[in-house]
């Protein structure tokens, strides 16, 4: 009868752990899921933040290279050596400036992402960071 008992405890031990192994699995999985969510939204926004850096590369760099032709076409020396530093300058502000502002967006989405991340409550063994990313 004792031996019984004691085999029947173990059944109920062994479901009972087979129970917990398995919503341990699912929430790990759901916590994966929604890691994957935050990671979606994080690399959707670094991407929208390249393209938009891009595009305004390409229109500052036309803007300058309209304003370089311009002031190759002057012919007082002085106001064609000013027209061109002018060029440069208004380039070198706007780049500076496309590049600040893609930095704070890519901060921004992954600051996003940290804390979304610890809202799934992920696995701690998932090192996903910035410092894997190149930098401009």
């Amino acid at each position: 009868m004792k031996a019984e008992k004691i085999l029947i405890l173990g059944f109920v031990f062994s479901l009972l752990f087979a129970c917990y192994i398995a919503s341990v699995s699912a929430t790990e999985s759901q916590n994966l899921s929604c890691v994957q969510n935050a990671l979606i939204k994080r690399e959707m926004a670094i991407g929208l933040a390249y393209q938009n850096l891009v595009t305004n590369v390409a229109v500052i760099f036309n803007t300058r290279s309209q304003s370089l032709l311009i002031a190759y076409g002057i012919e007082n020396k002085k106001e064609r050596n000013a027209a061109i530093k002018q060029a440069w300058k208004d380039y070198n502000n706007g780049y500076k400036s496309l590049v600040k502002d893609f930095k704070l967006v890519r901060k921004s989405a992954w600051d996003e992402f940290n804390q979304d991340r610890i809202a799934c409550k992920s696995p701690k063994e998932l090192a996903d960071n910035q410092n894997n990313e190149i930098r401009l």
